[in-house]
């Protein structure tokens, strides 16, 4: 069971593609993944982000990794298109988080793989920039196919195409469902409507529905014209109800992640 809140091992915060609490990486090694890693980021296409902290007790790795992923958001908003790796040095432990955009690309096997071939081996070794090194590669070989082979790479397309075609058929499915259901409701609604107004059309005073619906625009009109002092100053900026000018965002100089989502998806393992 996890402890309380206050025993949690606390998020760092998000500044750089590779995070180092550990001190496993010179600043050398941290450089050149950096630069790698923006390299492959090319404007939002793929986001990766490193953490190696010495442990995430008392949560397993899992129950950190999505808590993680939660805060720094990693992949652009929309595309989801993030990937975070966590290293627990003293637990030797290995977590991959997916984004909700790669699921259909990095599969769970293949994630796993990835750790138990690329970066588990290389971490026996003592050599935890050279694992990381290949498990960044492969997951982004993984995106583009060029890790794969051929066999591999067309195993993986017709994955990506049954799971495409399967929701392009469910999607239809739902557009042909409310569609329908939607028709009906008119329908109905039209003859309740006819029906109410026979009944009511040979008893109402003449003149009373168009008196509503004049006094109705009148009011409206006077309601328009005392809001008309709202939403700009004169110089064209945006006020609150109060006269006070909206307050927008201050951009930041550090990295930070785009908005990308998460659910829990991915691989771990130990070495």
């Amino acid at each position: 069971m996890v402890g309380n809140a206050a025993e949690l091992v606390q998020l760092p915060n998000l500044s750089a593609r590779v995070t180092d609490l550990t001190g496993m990486l010179d600043a050398n090694g941290r450089a050149h993944l950096e630069a790698k890693l923006a390299a492959m980021d090319g404007g939002g296409r793929l986001q990766i982000a490193v953490l190696l902290l010495p442990s995430t007790q008392p949560e397993t790795i899992e129950q950190f990794g999505i808590r993680l992923a939660e805060a720094w958001k990693i992949g652009q908003k929309g595309e989801d298109r993030g990937l975070i790796i966590v290293v627990a040095t003293n637990d030797k432990s290995i977590r991959i988080e997916i984004g909700n955009g790669l699921k259909d690309v990095i599969s769970k096997v293949a994630a796993k793989r990835i750790i138990d071939e690329r970066m588990g081996p290389r971490f026996s070794e003592g050599n935890i920039l050279g694992g990381l090194d290949e498990a960044t590669q492969a997951l982004a070989g993984l995106i583009s196919g060029d890790s794969l082979s051929p066999g591999d790479r067309a195993r993986y397309q017709q994955l990506a195409e049954e799971a495409k075609r399967a929701a392009q058929e469910q999607e239809h499915f739902y557009w042909v469902l409310f569609s329908s259901a939607g028709a009906i409701l008119a329908g109905l609604v039209g003859v309740l409507f006819l029906a109410s107004r026979n009944n009511w059309g040979s008893s109402r005073p003449s003149g009373l529905y168009e008196d509503a619906i004049s006094e109705s625009c009148d009011n409206g009109d006077e309601d328009s014209d005392s809001g008309g002092d709202h939403g700009h100053d004169g110089d064209g900026t945006a006020t609150s109800s109060a006269g006070e000018p909206s307050q927008g965002s201050s951009a930041t100089s550090t990295y930070s992640g785009g908005g990308g989502n998460f659910e829990g998806d991915g691989a771990s393992g130990k070495w």
